[in-house]
């Protein structure tokens, strides 16, 4: 589960998404973590950036979720 949730050199997030949902405990454990990066209360002015990687979050998330 550990190297499942390990980005690679070079890979982007979506590429390291697919590989951690195909690992039961990771996926769970990426869903978590995605969850927690989605929420942009966090962050007290968000910017455009900001609105991005949420975006991209967002694709990542449905990745885990196709997975089930």
């Amino acid at each position: 589960a550990i190297t499942a949730l390990t980005k690679l050199p070079g890979e982007t997030r979506l590429e390291a998404a697919s590989r951690a949902a195909a690992d039961p405990i990771a996926r769970i454990v990426k869903l978590a973590d995605n969850a927690e990066n989605m929420d942009l209360s966090r962050i007290p002015t968000p910017t455009e950036k900001d609105h991005a990687r949420c975006r991209e979050y967002g694709q990542v998330r449905a990745i885990l979720l196709a997975s089930k």
